[in-house]
């Protein structure tokens, strides 16, 4: 476990090394997602003091849980925290408030709460496209589609399933 001391003076570096263990897990994200996933559980979260940093613990751990089809949904509570922080530091951190949103929509979706899964997604989608992040506009347009499956109506899937093609196929207008 990384960190448990509560020394002020050792935080500083702690809060250094655990930047650097987040920073490590994304980078595994895509690549080795088991490895990702090890060194984010590895990380003490009582040692996270920083609001901020326990923010982008919680994205981070989402992302790695959602790369390793951990998709029951029990996430959401903690994830929802960082989205709240996000959203009271909207300038400072446009990408990880677009994940947030996102990632918090996925787990919504997963436990099939889906109109807060269509909030949260929607969000995410509004915060992607100016960030030009077609990969997440994309991928919050198909979890939107999913959404809609058999719920609510159907010409909405197709047209979030057509959106979701145009931007993983890079087209930026929709």
């Amino acid at each position: 476990m990384l960190c448990s001391t509560s020394k002020p003076a050792l935080l500083s570096s702690c809060s250094n090394g655990i930047r650097r263990e987040l920073s490590r897990a994304e980078s595994l994200l895509n690549d080795h997602p088991d490895s990702a996933l090890a060194v984010v559980n590895a990380i003490d979260s009582t040692g996270l003091h920083a609001k901020s940093l326990m923010a982008e613990y919680r994205v981070i751990r989402a992302m790695a849980l959602d790369k390793n089809d951990v998709d029951d949904g029990c996430y959401a509570s903690a994830l929802l925290q960082s989205v709240e922080y996000y959203d009271r530091h909207p300038s400072r951190h446009k990408r990880e408030r677009m994940l947030a949103h996102y990632y918090l929509g996925d787990q919504y979706l997963d436990s099939g709460y889906r109109l807060e899964a269509i909030l949260h997604l929607t969000a995410a989608l509004d915060l992607a496209e100016p960030l030009e992040d077609w990969f997440y506009c994309g991928m919050a347009c198909k979890a939107m589609a999913q959404s809609y499956t058999g719920v609510y109506d159907s010409s909405m899937e197709l047209e979030y399933y057509r959106k979701s093609l145009d931007f993983f196929n890079g087209t930026d207008r929709v």
